[in-house]
């Protein structure tokens, strides 16, 4: 695959959210500000001169054209300026709306202008402050809402929710006592509404529920060695947090042409709440499915399939149907409980052509239990992390799944807990840990394989297959800030990685959950090590892995995606 190199690296993926800065905050906030003081100062202006006009003409009862002229003239200009302001006024209105939808905030007061609270004084309610600075001084139970202006959380001050401030700053002394988020957001201008929302929470929260898959916006395309190619259309399943939206179709319906078959799925889920939603759903489906999409994503898997004959998953067939219902804790958490009703069939390779890979074959696929298959299944995640090449956070599920009747009899619980966590400037520490367990007899298209590609690198494609599993991943990525000083290329140009995978699966045979583990042993632990290059976030990596037990050239490696 050494050809393969260049090829790869002349496909750039970029996909970047960049959030306002704080100095853009500042400006934006004063420069809605200014605009604002500035209209309301020559509204004052323009009234005193009014006033005064008509206090002489009403005096003198002498009242000529020229002043019937002015009066009209200071009118319009009232008239033009009040309008503006209305204008800003409802334009903000509409902003905090979003903003108090997105976080959740309870029939809010609406202030214009300044907003104080002062010392030992209790507001019990969500607040909205429109163009204007917000003062705590005392104690705030509930959330914050500041369009326009800034939000000063003085010392001894204490807030029980969130300070979101859009077009402005937060200022939090260092003994006022915030208990939610402190979120601050520029934005272009004052029009952005709900578009500005969803940002406001996907800048701080990114789309972490979404599942890998090959859509590409409304095109669904893939490759792999059962579908050959496929092509459709499609709607991606969307998690929209601006509370405006209540529900989601999602789903696809393409041709697999080498299979000579459609394939669709069909979807709707529905929720109640925003943040801490309660969601139902009901999907159908035809797939060409794989139980590998902890170790690859279908679309960088398709690039090995087409460039290099190359195919790191599994097939079979699944059709049937799921129903479920999920409660959702803060966007971050989730407790989703489904019925899946499903008929599986094996697969067989359908089409040997890629671009390149010469007279080598795809590797035949394997065959799984056919049969109707229906199974609860009940899944805990916990995800939360933020930022792109330097992510710190986590990432942890429990996923239990058991049978009811049909063709197949068995339980199992897989566990996966991923930390990333930055040491110090330029170093980045990455961590997986898996585990699973079962009762009874796991089909094949259930049981635990590692080996090779992202789960033991150095060992051959799922050398190890069973229903008792262990794996640790670990990476250390050293960005070029650590070498900027030094001449030494390539280190002061690309992420240096360091990784090790240890790993260990063996089959109990069908009794319970908790039996069996006495067959994992120190000893049966395999284990590699290894050293890559790649770009900061490490989502490109070219990489050469050696094993622990036997003396053995390297496996040399390419990723276009992240590991874990």
């Amino acid at each position: 695959m050494k050809w393969l190199l260049p090829l790869l690296m002349s496909f750039t993926l970029l996909a970047a959210i960049t959030p306002a800065s704080a100095q853009e905050a500042d400006s934006s906030s004063s420069v809605q500000g200014g605009i604002i003081d500035s209209l309301r100062a020559q509204m004052r202006g323009i009234e005193k001169s009014y006033m005064l006009l008509k206090e002489r003409t009403d005096s003198t009862k002498h009242f000529t054209e020229s002043d019937r002229l002015e009066l009209e003239k200071l009118s319009q200009e009232m008239t033009a300026i009040g309008e503006q302001l209305t204008h800003l006024t409802q334009t903000a209105s509409r902003l905090a709306d979003d903003a108090a939808s997105v976080y959740d905030l309870k029939n809010p007061q609406v202030e214009n202008g300044d907003y104080t609270i002062s010392d030992n004084q209790v507001v019990d309610h969500d607040v909205k402050v429109l163009n204007g600075d917000a003062f705590i001084h005392g104690t705030l139970n509930g959330s914050i809402v500041v369009v326009n202006g800034n939000a000063y959380v003085r010392g001894g001050a204490k807030v029980t929710g969130d300070v979101i401030v859009v077009n402005g700053r937060a200022h939090v002394s260092r003994n006022a006592e915030v208990s939610g988020n402190i979120i601050e957001r520029g934005g272009a201008d004052l029009e952005m509404r709900r578009d500005l929302t969803e940002k406001l929470h996907f800048l701080n929260n990114p789309d972490i529920w979404a599942k890998p898959n090959f859509l590409f916006d409304r095109l669904a395309a893939n490759y792999n060695r059962v579908d050959g190619l496929f092509l459709g259309i499609g709607q991606r399943r969307q998690y929209y947090w601006s509370g405006a939206e209540s529900f989601s179709p999602f789903g696809f319906v393409g041709y697999a042409f080498a299979l000579h078959k459609w394939r669709y799925q069909v979807g709707l889920d529905k929720w109640f709440g925003n943040r801490d939603r309660f969601e139902v759903g009901i999907e159908a489906h035809s797939l060409t499915d794989s139980k590998d999409y902890w170790i690859i994503g279908p679309k960088e898997n398709s690039l090995y399939s087409i460039l290099a004959k190359e195919d790191f998953m599994d097939y079979f067939s699944r059709d049937g149907m799921s129903v479920h219902v999920a409660q959702y804790y803060d966007m971050n958490s989730r407790v989703k409980v489904s019925f899946d009703v499903d008929k599986y069939s094996s697969l067989s390779d359908m089409t040997n052509w890629s671009i390149f890979g010469g007279h080598k074959s795809f590797r035949p696929n394997p065959p799984v239990t056919d049969g109707w298959m229906r199974s609860v299944v009940i899944d805990l995640q916990h995800r939360e992390y933020r930022g792109d090449s330097k992510r710190i956070g986590w990432l942890a599920g429990l996923r239990g799944e058991t049978t009811l009747s049909g063709a197949f009899d068995f339980s199992m619980l897989t566990a996966n807990i991923v930390r990333y966590q930055p040491l110090f400037r330029g170093v980045q520490l990455n961590m997986r840990l898996v585990g699973g367990t079962s009762r009874g007899l796991l089909p094949p298209q259930r049981t635990y394989q590692i080996g090779g590609f992202n789960t033991l690198n150095a060992f051959p494609y799922k050398e190890f297959t069973g229903n008792r599993l262990v794996l640790f991943n670990a990476e250390l990525l050293l960005s070029p800030e650590l070498f900027k000083r030094s001449h030494f290329f390539p280190l002061n140009t690309v992420t240096l990685i360091l990784f090790s995978d240890a790993g260990e699966v063996q089959d109990a045979g069908t009794v319970g959950m908790t039996s069996g583990w006495e067959l994992m042993k120190l000893s049966g632990l395999k284990s590699d090590y290894g050293v890559g290059l790649g770009n900061g976030s490490g989502s490109f990596r070219i990489f050469l892995a050696w094993r622990t037990d036997i003396s053995a050239p390297p496996t040399f490696g390419i990723r276009v995606a992240r590991p874990f």
